[in-house]
């Protein structure tokens, strides 16, 4: 599969883009936090979650009893990086 194809997929999903958007403006968060912020049980946050840490769109710090996610902003990923541009433009959509 073409690597643009396989971008464009991971973030297709409603609960993927929430989750990015949310990541965006919040920073860090655990699993539990985002599920609840976006209503969505903790396992359907966790499938999306892997899914976007397979295409390096988010990085896992482990602790002992939590697992915590934030943006994987790196220079390399340009790809990532410019639909993570288009997603804070549709950040500050929404806030204003």
């Amino acid at each position: 599969m073409d690597i643009l194809q396989r971008l464009f997929k991971s973030v297709s999903g409603k609960t993927r883009i929430e989750i990015l958007l949310l990541l965006l403006d919040r920073g860090e968060l655990s699993v539990s936090v985002i599920a609840s912020e976006l209503n969505r049980k903790i396992n359907t946050i966790s499938r999306n979650l892997g899914i976007l840490e397979k295409d390096n769109f988010v990085v896992a710090k482990h602790t002992s009893s939590n697992v915590f996610y934030s943006i994987k902003e790196v220079p390399r990923y340009k790809y990532n990086q410019a639909i993570f541009e288009i997603l804070k433009s549709r950040l500050r959509e929404i806030k204003s």
